[in-house]
């Protein structure tokens, strides 16, 4: 039986990792996984070396603070795919570490076979890694249908099975044509996200409800994100009776059938906003880190935009507010006049709702 160890870093990796896995045991029953994953592996029968809690780092200080950890943690890993003889190595995203397990693994063992699914976007920052991928990976497989010919400029031969997040948004397409006076908070998936942009939503609430009372909020969240830590949250930015205002949700068939009955999001950039997009959902894209960590990544950057949506369609559809525009005043306005473009059924509105739909074309497979 052919053995297989998968590593990924995050929530979002986990998910899609599940996808693959659905989709390599309908071709091959004679196989057998374990994984560096969490709770979408898990509801797949693979059994987890480690979990993805353990890997919640964001931004280049906080990586720079883990370090020991990380290398500590590769050299275990390493020794251990090494020590049970795995056939093959996957690796889902999560650059920062998954770049150096496959360098790592191919110094010792060079005919280790490593597939990279969903690689890093390479075309929005970071462009001398595929050199990287080349080295040390025996196959690519992308996320996105352009960056087939992207890797492809740079020596790399990749494939695409379609968009791992489309089959499962897809019965939601029919039922987002319907909005309601809804508007989805999206802070992410790791503790230190939900830190930073609650106490922001805090106050977009309360300045909401004090001009339309009939407007209603859901606050998706990640089932690895402790109901306590979102209260003890809430209650240092003095909203002890956030639940009055803001329903949370952790299941994710409930999640999905609210974010596309939303009329307007708030969201932090990631896959997260190709999802609403796909929902057609209208969205405020927000984005803040420390100034060293911005200043270093914007002079690597080589796109224009962070938002996906905005990437594809070559324009901000999504308006974008990063830094010392994140804050509740520019947030609030932004998202303010954008609600009142779906109240008044404005043009614009409808517009924008029209471009989001033309995407499902693209990530059709």
């Amino acid at each position: 039986m052919k053995k297989v160890f998968i590593s990924t870093g995050e929530l979002s990796g986990d998910k899609i990792a599940s996808w693959l896995v659905k989709k390599l045991k309908s071709e091959n029953t004679e196989i057998s996984f374990e994984a560096i994953g969490g709770k979408f592996l898990e509801s797949e029968n693979i059994k987890l070396y480690d979990r993805i809690e353990n890997f919640s780092f964001v931004g280049i200080l906080e990586i720079v603070r883990h370090l020991p950890f990380i290398f500590k943690h590769l050299k275990k890993v390493v020794n251990y795919i090494l020590k049970e003889n795995f056939d093959e190595v996957i690796l889902v995203d999560f650059p920062g570490f998954n770049l150096l397990l496959a360098k790592h693994l191919k110094s010792k063992k060079p005919y280790l076979k490593i597939t990279y699914f969903s690689p890093p976007q390479l075309w929005v920052w970071g462009e001398w890694r595929a050199r990287s991928i080349q080295k040390n990976c025996d196959e690519v497989i992308v996320i996105y249908p352009f960056e087939i010919d992207w890797y492809k400029k740079h020596g790399v031969e990749a494939k695409w099975f379609g968009y791992p997040f489309y089959e499962e948004l897809s019965p939601y397409f029919e039922m987002s044509k319907e909005k309601k006076n809804q508007i989805a908070l999206l802070a992410g998936s790791r503790a230190s996200e939900i830190k930073s942009l609650i106490p922001i939503f805090c106050e977009i609430v309360l300045r909401f409800k004090s001009i339309y009372s009939d407007v209603s909020f859901i606050l998706p969240l990640a089932e690895s994100i402790p109901l306590e830590l979102v209260d003890s949250v809430f209650k240092e930015a003095k909203f002890e009776n956030w639940r009055n205002y803001i329903r949370p949700i952790f299941d994710e068939k409930e999640k999905l059938e609210e974010l596309s009955k939303s009329a307007v999001a708030i969201s932090k950039p990631g896959t997260v906003t190709l999802q609403l997009a796909l929902l057609s959902i209208p969205t405020i894209i927000i984005y803040k880190v420390s100034w060293i960590t911005y200043c270093l990544g914007n002079m690597a950057v080589s796109v224009r935009y962070m938002g996906l949506p905005n990437l594809f369609l070559k324009e901000e559809i999504f308006p974008e507010l990063l830094q010392e525009k994140c804050s509740s005043d520019f947030i609030f306005k932004a998202t303010f006049n954008l609600y009142e473009t779906f109240l008044l059924k404005n043009k614009s509105y409808l517009q924008t709702k029209e471009k989001l739909d033309s995407l499902r074309n693209v990530l059709k497979k």
